[in-house]
């Protein structure tokens, strides 16, 4: 059964141990959410959380122990980190790490961050402030030729590399005996 974890945090490495047992009864991948390469951007967009290159360290010692890890590219940010510079940075970071896929989502502004997401970019990008409206006209998702858009920028960048948009999975004979494993936390 396939498993996934997702963090933005390198001390996932400190349960390696507990992550190979865990992939030897399941099929796992580690995501890292690495939305761009440049440490300034993640910074102001998502404070108090690791830089990139400590999260592609981590997904590098992953994959030294034997571990799948990849790269979700998340939230693609409208303006600040959609151009096919930045998303080809990111991909090659993330090539460079040993990543096995790469992937994407464009951000989704929720109903209840909404007035926090809108006093963020005023202040931040206040430039971009027209662009949002239009894009997600009070929506949580930009529209769709906006999605089609990026989609297609990323698939440029993942031929580039090489990448599958997800993880290719091993053929298992049989199904393994389920066993809970806890995290030490």
């Amino acid at each position: 059964m396939p498993t996934s974890i997702v963090t933005k945090g390198p001390l996932v490495v400190r349960d390696i141990d507990v992550l190979q047992k865990l992939d030897e009864k399941t099929d796992l991948t580690v995501f890292f959410s690495v939305p761009c390469v440049d440490a300034e951007v993640v910074r102001k967009t998502d404070p108090g959380t690791a830089p990139p290159r400590q999260r592609l360290r981590a997904l590098r010692m992953l994959r030294e122990a034997g571990i799948d890890a990849a790269v979700l590219c998340m939230p693609v940010l409208p303006g600040i980190t959609d151009s096919e510079e930045s998303l080809d940075a990111a991909a090659r970071a993330a090539s460079e790490a040993g990543a096995t896929a790469f992937r994407h989502r464009p951000l989704k502004i929720d109903v209840e961050i909404q007035e926090y997401y809108s006093d963020f970019l005023a202040t931040e990008f206040p430039v971009l402030v027209p662009r949002y409206v239009e894009l997600y006209r009070g929506g949580v998702l930009p529209r769709k030729d906006y999605e089609h858009e990026v989609e297609e920028r990323v698939r440029r960048v993942r031929a580039r590399y090489e990448f599958r948009p997800r993880p290719a999975r091993p053929v298992r004979l049989s199904e393994p005996e389920t066993v809970q494993l806890q995290l030490a936390l």
